[in-house]
Protein backbone atom coordinates (compact mmCIF):
# COMPACT_ATOMS: atom_id res chain seq x y z
CA UNK A 1 0.00 0.00 0.00
CA UNK A 2 2.53 2.95 -1.32
CA UNK A 3 0.16 5.57 -1.53
CA UNK A 4 -2.26 6.74 0.85
CA UNK A 5 -5.71 5.32 1.25
CA UNK A 6 -8.58 7.91 2.35
CA UNK A 7 -10.31 6.40 5.05
CA UNK A 8 -13.01 7.68 7.51
CA UNK A 9 -12.51 7.29 10.92
CA UNK A 10 -15.18 4.51 11.23
CA UNK A 11 -13.59 2.63 8.31
CA UNK A 12 -10.18 2.95 10.13
CA UNK A 13 -11.76 1.37 13.07
CA UNK A 14 -13.17 -0.86 11.02
CA UNK A 15 -10.10 -2.33 9.40
CA UNK A 16 -8.35 -2.84 12.79
CA UNK A 17 -11.57 -4.43 13.99
CA UNK A 18 -11.43 -6.73 11.11
CA UNK A 19 -8.00 -7.58 11.94
CA UNK A 20 -8.36 -8.05 15.78
CA UNK A 21 -8.53 -11.89 15.77
CA UNK A 22 -6.11 -12.51 13.71
CA UNK A 23 -3.07 -10.34 15.65
CA UNK A 24 -0.44 -11.24 18.24
CA UNK A 25 -0.79 -10.48 21.78
CA UNK A 26 1.12 -7.58 21.87
CA UNK A 27 -0.30 -6.33 18.57
CA UNK A 28 -3.58 -6.28 20.12
CA UNK A 29 -2.16 -3.79 22.63
CA UNK A 30 -1.37 -1.09 19.62
CA UNK A 31 -4.78 -1.75 18.21
CA UNK A 32 -6.56 -0.94 21.72
CA UNK A 33 -4.49 2.16 21.90
CA UNK A 34 -4.90 3.36 18.39
CA UNK A 35 -8.88 2.62 18.37
CA UNK A 36 -9.15 4.16 22.08
CA UNK A 37 -6.95 7.07 21.50
CA UNK A 38 -7.79 8.29 17.36
CA UNK A 39 -6.84 11.67 18.03
CA UNK A 40 -3.75 11.50 19.77
CA UNK A 41 -2.18 8.34 18.24
CA UNK A 42 -2.49 10.25 14.64
CA UNK A 43 0.32 12.61 15.15
CA UNK A 44 2.22 10.57 17.16
CA UNK A 45 5.50 9.11 16.67
CA UNK A 46 6.57 5.41 16.19
CA UNK A 47 8.55 5.46 19.57
CA UNK A 48 5.42 7.21 20.96
CA UNK A 49 3.25 4.60 19.99
CA UNK A 50 5.00 1.69 21.84
CA UNK A 51 5.36 3.88 24.92
CA UNK A 52 1.58 4.36 25.21
CA UNK A 53 0.97 0.49 24.09
CA UNK A 54 4.00 -0.86 26.26
CA UNK A 55 5.28 -2.66 23.39
CA UNK A 56 8.59 -2.40 21.32
CA UNK A 57 8.68 -0.24 18.22
CA UNK A 58 9.17 -3.07 16.13
CA UNK A 59 5.40 -4.25 16.95
CA UNK A 60 4.21 -1.03 15.93
CA UNK A 61 5.59 -1.44 12.96
CA UNK A 62 4.50 -4.96 12.28
CA UNK A 63 0.84 -3.98 13.59
CA UNK A 64 1.05 -1.28 10.76
CA UNK A 65 2.31 -3.91 7.88
CA UNK A 66 -0.37 -6.31 9.16
CA UNK A 67 -2.90 -3.54 8.26
CA UNK A 68 -1.68 -3.44 4.37
CA UNK A 69 0.33 -0.23 4.97
CA UNK A 70 4.37 -0.58 3.68
CA UNK A 71 5.79 1.42 6.49
CA UNK A 72 4.83 3.23 9.90
CA UNK A 73 4.19 6.43 7.93
CA UNK A 74 2.07 5.23 5.57
CA UNK A 75 -0.21 4.14 8.28
CA UNK A 76 0.17 7.43 10.20
CA UNK A 77 -0.31 9.52 6.95
CA UNK A 78 -4.44 7.66 6.94
CA UNK A 79 -4.80 8.03 10.15
CA UNK A 80 -4.39 11.63 10.14
CA UNK A 81 -6.33 11.50 7.19
CA UNK A 82 -9.36 9.53 8.72
CA UNK A 83 -9.30 12.13 11.88
CA UNK A 84 -9.29 15.01 9.66
CA UNK A 85 -12.04 13.74 7.51
CA UNK A 86 -14.33 13.71 10.71
CA UNK A 87 -14.44 17.71 10.99
CA UNK A 88 -15.21 17.67 7.45
CA UNK A 89 -15.46 21.46 5.69
CA UNK A 90 -19.04 21.07 5.22
CA UNK A 91 -19.67 19.75 8.74
CA UNK A 92 -18.08 23.09 10.03
CA UNK A 93 -19.69 25.14 7.86
CA UNK A 94 -23.25 23.61 9.30
CA UNK A 95 -22.23 24.77 12.25
CA UNK A 96 -22.61 28.97 10.96
CA UNK A 97 -25.57 28.24 8.73
CA UNK A 98 -27.69 26.88 12.33
CA UNK A 99 -26.89 30.03 13.55
CA UNK A 100 -27.09 32.48 11.39
CA UNK A 101 -26.18 35.82 12.64
CA UNK A 102 -24.23 34.66 15.03
CA UNK A 103 -21.13 34.07 13.02
CA UNK A 104 -19.27 36.74 14.47
CA UNK A 105 -19.27 35.64 17.99
CA UNK A 106 -19.17 32.23 17.59
CA UNK A 107 -16.01 33.07 16.01
CA UNK A 108 -14.80 35.04 18.47
CA UNK A 109 -15.25 32.81 20.94
CA UNK A 110 -12.78 30.18 19.13
CA UNK A 111 -10.11 32.31 18.95
CA UNK A 112 -10.20 33.38 22.17
CA UNK A 113 -10.30 29.51 23.11
CA UNK A 114 -7.43 29.46 21.04
CA UNK A 115 -5.49 31.79 22.73
CA UNK A 116 -6.28 30.60 25.73
CA UNK A 117 -5.09 27.26 25.38
CA UNK A 118 -1.98 28.32 23.35
CA UNK A 119 -1.12 30.51 26.33
CA UNK A 120 -2.03 27.80 28.81
CA UNK A 121 -0.09 24.99 27.32
CA UNK A 122 2.71 27.23 25.80
CA UNK A 123 6.45 25.59 26.61
CA UNK A 124 7.85 28.93 28.26
CA UNK A 125 11.04 27.36 28.36
CA UNK A 126 11.00 26.63 24.28
CA UNK A 127 9.66 30.23 23.85
CA UNK A 128 12.88 31.41 25.84
CA UNK A 129 14.85 29.81 23.56
CA UNK A 130 13.65 30.61 20.68
CA UNK A 131 13.47 34.80 21.44
CA UNK A 132 17.21 34.37 22.70
CA UNK A 133 17.79 32.38 19.07
CA UNK A 134 16.55 34.94 17.06
CA UNK A 135 18.06 37.78 18.85
CA UNK A 136 21.24 36.76 18.35
CA UNK A 137 21.33 34.82 14.81
CA UNK A 138 22.70 36.32 11.71
CA UNK A 139 19.16 36.19 9.83
CA UNK A 140 16.14 35.06 9.65
CA UNK A 141 14.08 33.13 6.79
CA UNK A 142 10.30 31.91 7.64
CA UNK A 143 8.02 29.71 5.27
CA UNK A 144 4.80 28.30 5.04
CA UNK A 145 2.27 27.83 2.26
CA UNK A 146 -1.31 28.58 2.45
CA UNK A 147 -2.54 30.65 5.43
CA UNK A 148 0.70 29.89 6.74
CA UNK A 149 2.37 32.17 4.14
CA UNK A 150 0.52 35.03 5.51
CA UNK A 151 2.22 34.63 9.17
CA UNK A 152 5.32 33.84 7.57
CA UNK A 153 4.73 37.21 6.07
CA UNK A 154 4.08 39.07 8.92
CA UNK A 155 7.00 37.23 11.21
CA UNK A 156 9.62 38.14 8.47
CA UNK A 157 8.19 42.36 8.47
CA UNK A 158 7.75 42.59 12.69
CA UNK A 159 10.96 40.87 12.72
CA UNK A 160 12.55 43.59 10.75
CA UNK A 161 10.88 46.04 12.66
CA UNK A 162 12.60 44.96 15.90
CA UNK A 163 16.28 45.29 14.18
CA UNK A 164 16.58 41.88 12.88
CA UNK A 165 17.70 40.50 9.25
CA UNK A 166 14.57 38.61 8.22
CA UNK A 167 12.96 37.74 5.26
CA UNK A 168 9.74 35.61 3.95
CA UNK A 169 10.88 32.62 1.59
CA UNK A 170 8.66 33.28 -1.27
CA UNK A 171 8.78 31.24 -5.00
CA UNK A 172 10.41 33.66 -7.21
CA UNK A 173 13.47 33.37 -9.79
CA UNK A 174 15.58 31.33 -7.20
CA UNK A 175 13.89 27.76 -5.64
CA UNK A 176 13.78 27.53 -1.67
CA UNK A 177 17.22 24.66 -2.63
CA UNK A 178 19.50 27.77 -4.22
CA UNK A 179 18.57 29.93 -1.15
CA UNK A 180 19.64 27.69 0.87
CA UNK A 181 23.31 28.02 0.17
CA UNK A 182 23.59 31.31 1.28
CA UNK A 183 22.11 29.50 4.73
CA UNK A 184 24.16 27.95 7.75
CA UNK A 185 24.51 27.65 11.37
CA UNK A 186 24.00 31.03 12.27
CA UNK A 187 20.54 31.39 10.13
CA UNK A 188 17.59 30.52 11.81
CA UNK A 189 14.44 29.19 9.35
CA UNK A 190 10.81 29.66 11.19
CA UNK A 191 8.54 27.08 9.54
CA UNK A 192 4.76 27.66 10.15
CA UNK A 193 2.63 24.05 9.40
CA UNK A 194 -0.22 23.27 9.94
CA UNK A 195 -2.70 20.69 9.10
CA UNK A 196 -3.17 19.41 6.21
CA UNK A 197 0.33 19.68 6.61
CA UNK A 198 2.12 20.60 3.37
CA UNK A 199 4.70 17.81 2.69
CA UNK A 200 6.97 20.80 0.70
CA UNK A 201 7.10 22.74 4.12
CA UNK A 202 8.37 19.22 5.90
CA UNK A 203 10.91 18.56 3.09
CA UNK A 204 12.11 22.36 3.51
CA UNK A 205 12.44 22.09 7.15
CA UNK A 206 14.19 18.69 6.82
CA UNK A 207 16.95 20.35 3.63
CA UNK A 208 17.61 23.61 6.44
CA UNK A 209 18.05 20.97 9.07
CA UNK A 210 20.63 18.65 7.05
CA UNK A 211 22.14 22.17 6.09
CA UNK A 212 22.95 23.04 9.95
CA UNK A 213 20.20 26.02 9.74
CA UNK A 214 18.34 26.34 13.41
CA UNK A 215 14.25 25.34 12.63
CA UNK A 216 12.19 26.10 14.64
CA UNK A 217 8.86 24.62 13.99
CA UNK A 218 5.37 26.69 14.64
CA UNK A 219 2.86 24.22 14.40
CA UNK A 220 -0.59 22.97 16.16
CA UNK A 221 1.10 19.29 17.74
CA UNK A 222 5.01 18.91 19.26
CA UNK A 223 4.12 16.09 17.71
CA UNK A 224 3.46 17.36 14.19
CA UNK A 225 5.53 15.84 11.14
CA UNK A 226 7.66 19.42 10.85
CA UNK A 227 8.84 18.72 14.57
CA UNK A 228 11.13 16.02 13.33
CA UNK A 229 13.34 18.48 11.40
CA UNK A 230 12.96 21.51 14.29
CA UNK A 231 15.44 22.38 17.05
CA UNK A 232 12.36 23.65 18.55
CA UNK A 233 8.73 23.86 18.86
CA UNK A 234 5.99 26.05 19.72
CA UNK A 235 2.82 24.69 19.48
CA UNK A 236 -0.41 26.99 18.48
CA UNK A 237 -3.95 26.27 18.85
CA UNK A 238 -5.88 26.76 15.14
CA UNK A 239 -9.46 25.36 15.46
CA UNK A 240 -11.15 27.11 13.24
CA UNK A 241 -15.34 27.02 12.06
CA UNK A 242 -14.41 27.49 8.75
CA UNK A 243 -11.96 25.63 5.99
CA UNK A 244 -8.70 26.90 7.33
CA UNK A 245 -6.86 27.52 9.97
CA UNK A 246 -7.60 30.05 12.69
CA UNK A 247 -4.46 32.57 13.31
CA UNK A 248 -5.76 34.42 16.08
CA UNK A 249 -3.75 32.58 18.44
CA UNK A 250 -0.85 32.00 15.83
CA UNK A 251 -0.52 36.33 15.59
CA UNK A 252 -0.37 36.72 19.10
CA UNK A 253 2.38 33.91 19.52
CA UNK A 254 4.41 36.30 16.79
CA UNK A 255 3.81 38.89 18.50
CA UNK A 256 4.97 38.04 21.82
CA UNK A 257 7.93 36.56 20.04
CA UNK A 258 9.19 39.64 18.42
CA UNK A 259 8.12 41.46 21.52
CA UNK A 260 10.29 39.32 23.51
CA UNK A 261 13.04 39.82 21.34
CA UNK A 262 13.12 43.67 21.42
CA UNK A 263 13.38 43.22 24.89
CA UNK A 264 16.67 41.75 24.65
CA UNK A 265 17.52 43.78 21.92
CA UNK A 266 16.02 46.94 23.24
CA UNK A 267 18.93 49.70 22.44
CA UNK A 268 19.41 48.24 18.89
CA UNK A 269 15.80 47.95 18.08
CA UNK A 270 15.73 51.70 19.21
CA UNK A 271 17.61 52.61 17.17
CA UNK A 272 16.72 50.75 13.97
CA UNK A 273 13.37 52.22 14.48
CA UNK A 274 14.77 56.07 14.58
CA UNK A 275 16.91 55.66 11.89
CA UNK A 276 14.12 53.81 9.53
CA UNK A 277 11.18 56.89 10.55
CA UNK A 278 14.17 59.84 9.87
CA UNK A 279 14.97 58.33 6.35
CA UNK A 280 11.03 58.09 5.69
CA UNK A 281 10.53 61.20 7.08
CA UNK A 282 13.35 62.57 4.66
CA UNK A 283 12.12 60.69 1.68
CA UNK A 284 8.80 61.92 2.22
CA UNK A 285 7.04 58.61 2.91
CA UNK A 286 5.66 60.31 6.47
CA UNK A 287 4.16 63.34 7.41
Amino acid sequence: MNTVKEYTAEAFVRMIASEYEQLPKNQRAVADYVVKNLNEAAFLSVVEIGERSGVSKATVVRFAQRLGFDGFMLFRNALQASVQKRYSETDRFKLIRHAAGKSVFQVAQQDVSNINKTIENLDLEAFNKVADLIAGCRSVSSYGLGVSALVAQLAAYSLCQVAIRAQSVVSGHLSFEEQLLFLGDEDVLLCFSFPPYSARTIEIAAMANQKGVKVVGITDLPTAPVAEYSDHVLAVESENLLFTNSIAALSVVVNALVTEIAVRNEDKALNYIEEVSQLMKQNGHFR
